[in-house]
């Protein structure tokens, strides 16, 4: 959550692939995207990009966090 916090402030930080996984699932709880919420839109672009970007990420990694937002449940569009 320090994470999240620090970027709504507009604090820089490296985010780790799991905390960007997180991050995204606390983007789509309780629909916070379909309500309209800027911040949570903003968040969830901002993370999306930089994991398509990351030339590093392996397609076990993206399946397994694929795997990890549909066992969260139908609230997540990812």
């Amino acid at each position: 959550m320090r994470k999240v916090f620090d970027t709504l402030h507009g604090i820089p930080n490296e985010i780790e692939i799991p905390t960007a996984v997180e991050m995204i699932s606390f983007c789509f709880y309780k629909n916070k995207i379909k309500e309209g919420s800027k911040f949570e839109k903003s968040l969830y672009k901002q993370l999306i990009r930089q994991i398509k970007e990351d030339e590093a990420l392996s397609r076990r990694t993206l399946t397994l966090s694929w795997m990890y937002f549909k066992a969260m449940g139908d609230y997540t569009e990812v």
